[in-house]
């Protein structure tokens, strides 16, 4: 799961696009998505104090599962930068998210 989630979709999003303002949008969208990862880093640990590491964790995979699904849809620029912000965002709340779900679900596994 987690291989999926840290492939780099920047190339994926322009490379079928014949527009040249998508195909210069690659590394801008690169920079944006590993920005808005920022936040989805931090954000989400947050909420996962008040309800639950588990819980925070399907709502963030579940995000990054529908943005991959709206990857068919872009056809501006302006949905290539929306689909890079929601998808750094949930896609680092997911990868951040897995470690902390993995070792509260099991605490009698790992002697703690």
């Amino acid at each position: 799961m987690l291989k999926g989630v840290d492939t780099n979709l920047a190339f994926y999003t322009v490379s079928p696009h014949p527009s040249p303002e998508i195909k210069h949008l690659s590394l801008t969208q690169l920079a944006i998505q590993n920005g808005a990862s920022v936040f989805g880093r931090t954000m989400p640990n947050f909420f996962a104090d008040k309800f639950g590491v588990l819980n925070v964790l399907a709502l963030v995979s579940f995000g990054t599962g529908v943005m991959v699904f709206t990857l068919f849809g872009i056809s501006t620029a302006g949905t290539v930068v929306v689909f890079a912000i929601l998808y750094g965002f949930f896609s680092g709340g997911c990868k951040y998210s897995f470690s902390s779900g993995f070792f509260t679900s099991s605490p009698i596994l790992f002697g703690f």
